[in-house]
């Protein structure tokens, strides 16, 4: 079930981080967190917080995002309608190159910025 911001508000009044969904975190909700340190969105966007409000805290705010996950999905489904066809092996091997393209990109970009910074 889905919790009541009453029940919210207790859950996080002694929190130094919270992972949130998509409740809301406005400057009422954060009114009752004396320890907060940072909080952190599991998906995509900062809509639901009051990043006004947390800067004035000295609240870290942070985004997990998996950007990949539709185009993940989408090649799962058309592998898996593909396995019905006979031409799964090839098509397997494909999509798992390209799935493994995909992933690798942020960090061999990470690791080229890393480089920049330190020549």
């Amino acid at each position: 079930r889905i919790l009541n911001r009453e029940e919210q508000k207790e859950l996080i009044t002694d929190a130094y981080a919270i992972v949130a969904g998509t409740e809301k975190y406005d400057a009422d909700m954060l009114s009752v967190c004396k320890n907060l340190k940072v909080v952190t969105r599991f998906g995509v966007g900062t809509d639901n917080f009051d990043l006004d409000a947390m800067k004035k805290m000295g609240v870290q705010v942070g985004v997990i995002a998996n950007h990949n996950a539709v185009a993940e999905f989408a090649l799962t489904l058309i592998l898996a309608s593909i396995i019905g066809h006979g031409m799964a092996n090839v098509w397997y091997l494909i999509v798992f190159a390209v799935i493994m393209a995909i992933g690798a990109i942020p960090v061999i970009r990470q690791r080229l910025t890393a480089r920049k910074k330190a020549d």
